[in-house]
């Protein structure tokens, strides 16, 4: 029997009907499961707001009152469950207790602490014979005050509780994908499926304006040596990302196109290119290929090289003209 982790984000959370199928597939495969849940989409944007509204400034009350979202989320997921036939119980961030430390709003999880309840959380976890839906984003600290772990804190949960409870892997599932793409498929639909993708190449993803996993939860992963399995939230999906230690992915060869639009509307965006040991002449490359669609790069393009020989060229250009870019490189730089 594997144990499992799944991970459902903001807009899985927001559609809770068809969570109950997907954990049925892998109960049904012999799998145990733990699920890690976001808050509902747009929830965590608006307990921000209203913190905002109301001149609230302290961290620790703001924490508090944006924890609710996930946990709000974790009741409503495991009574839909329960309705299903599939008995589940909500797992609050008191009741859990993430290890960590820092800022409230953007707190770090404490690996080392954490770990070493690892058989303890996993016989609580599943001493009831329930699913248990545990609130993803919140932790506690050394005072016992809740805590958030930054944008993106829920993938970083997630990931943190496969490896206290050494989980086989961490399930995220994803609406609207079907994995790590060779770009977003919003803006190049012919995107493909990458199978397998190291620690490294998937970092460097996100660096560059990938939002499939979060940049901390990839650290901890690679850290922990942690599988991550990223697929779409359909019971129908097929195709998916295996993100782990290795792959086959040849040196020199572009892999994935990401973007990221500017900070204010107007502002430049950027377009990567990211492979491993990207040769030097793929910024040329990529400047002559948009030139001859009379899309103007703004400024020199520039190279980013990391200690494990994975490389990414950006080039910034008009907002306008992002989406023909990133087809455009897609369509010279990725074999079909």
């Amino acid at each position: 029997m594997s144990l499992i982790v799944m991970k459902f984000g903001g807009e899985c959370t927001a559609r809770p009907k068809t969570i109950p199928v997907l954990v049925q597939q892998q109960i049904a495969e012999g799998h145990q499961v733990a699920l890690v849940v976001s808050a509902l989409a747009g929830d965590t944007d608006r307990l921000f707001s209203q913190m905002k509204d109301a001149g609230i400034e302290d961290r620790h009350t703001v924490a508090d009152h944006v924890a609710k979202g996930e946990q709000n989320a974790a009741v409503l997921v495991a009574r839909v469950l329960s309705d299903a036939g599939i008995p589940a119980q909500p797992w609050r961030a008191r009741k859990f207790a993430i290890p960590a430390e820092g800022d409230p709003v953007y707190a770090t999880v404490d690996m080392e602490k954490f770990c070493a309840r690892g058989e303890q959380l996993l016989n609580e976890l599943f001493s009831t014979n329930t699913l248990p839906v545990i609130a993803g984003y919140q932790g506690l600290n050394s005072e016992g005050k809740t805590v958030l772990l930054g944008r993106g804190g829920s993938d970083t949960s997630a990931v943190a509780i496969g490896c206290a409870i050494r989980a086989d892997y961490v399930d995220f599932r994803k609406n609207g994908t079907n994995g790590i793409h060779t770009a977003d498929p919003r803006l190049v639909p012919e995107a493909r499926t990458i199978p397998r993708i190291s620690y490294e190449l998937m970092q460097a993803f996100a660096a560059c304006g990938a939002k499939i996993l979060a940049p901390d939860s990839l650290s901890i992963a690679k850290q922990e040596s942690m599988a991550l399995h990223v697929s779409g939230f359909s019971p129908e999906a097929r195709q998916s990302t295996l993100v782990t230690v290795s792959d086959e992915i040849p040196a020199g060869r572009v892999i994935g196109i990401t973007h990221r639009l500017g900070s204010s509307p107007g502002d430049p965006a950027t377009v990567t290119t990211i492979g491993k040991e990207l040769r030097l002449e793929t910024a040329g490359a990529m400047a002559q290929i948009l030139a001859e669609k009379d899309i103007s790069v703004i400024g020199e393009p520039s190279r980013s090289d990391s200690a494990a020989g994975i490389g990414s060229i950006t080039v910034a250009i008009s907002p306008d003209c992002l989406k023909r870019a990133v087809s455009e490189l897609h369509q010279a730089f990725i074999p079909r």
